[in-house]
């Protein structure tokens, strides 16, 4: 039997057997599962480790095919200030479910782990949730080499018509250029341009709800391309409402 030692972000949870939990949780190494035995019910160990978003450091018992056990962990961050705050909690939980989602298990992505690890810090802190859930979303988009031209229409160069989404050229395309299946509806206009150009020097000049809907234009485009859908998008239309 191997033991081996992880730092990981806890993606998502399940109770099994009453007590047990299994994590899926954000390593170098990817995303794996984990069985944490008799968690729910412990009143030695810190049930932190079984709560989305807890950076815990942990060794585990390999055992061929079956999921790891974890034999003793430490939460090193707990995001407590996002706990209470239902805007903070939501744009949090999106984040997790997009690295859950797109996120392969043995599928070592480094650079995400460190980025996630920068923006769970920066959802505890002061800053507007989706100033940091975009900021995580266009980090995302550099990491995953998918990063769309957010400028101007990648075949005719206008900046003025109704613009969407395309899969095919990672870019926006104007109505009269699109040839394919349309995926987000959504025109960009010069605030919008400038905020994602540098979202924490410009993150006064949209209001939250404008900000809320760049990111669901962002999540559109993360669906297509990876033919998955998020269910944590689900509840961004009633918060800034």
């Amino acid at each position: 039997m191997k033991i081996s030692k992880y730092r990981g972000i806890v993606l998502k949870t399940s109770i099994i057997k009453e007590a047990d939990v299994c994590a899926s949780i954000l390593t170098p190494d990817g995303c794996g599962k984990f069985i944490f035995k008799g968690l729910k019910k412990s009143r030695k160990r810190d049930t932190a480790a079984g709560y989305p978003g807890s950076i815990i450091e942990f060794n585990v018992y390999e055992r061929g095919n079956f999921i790891p056990i974890v034999s003793n962990f430490s939460v090193v961050f707990f995001p407590s200030n996002i706990t209470s705050d239902f805007a903070k909690l939501s744009a949090m939980n999106c984040m997790l479910e997009i690295i859950f989602r797109t996120t392969a298990e043995k599928d070592p992505h480094s650079n995400m782990i460190i980025s996630a690890e920068k923006y769970l810090n920066l959802f505890n802190s002061d800053t507007s949730p989706f100033d940091t859930l975009n900021m995580f979303i266009l980090e995302y988009f550099s990491i995953h080499g998918i990063m769309p031209g957010l400028n101007k229409c990648c075949r005719c160069g206008n900046t003025s018509e109704q613009m969407y989404l395309s899969i095919r050229n990672k870019s926006l395309v104007c109505a009269k250029c699109s040839d394919e299946k349309i995926i987000a509806r959504f025109t960009l206009e010069s605030d919008d341009v400038r905020y994602i150009g540098g979202i924490i020097e410009n993150r006064g000049i949209l209001s939250d709800a404008r900000k809320t809907a760049l990111a669901l234009l962002f999540l559109n485009y993360i669906e297509n391309y990876y033919h998955v859908e998020f269910n944590s998008k689900k509840i961004f239309g009633g918060i800034y409402d």
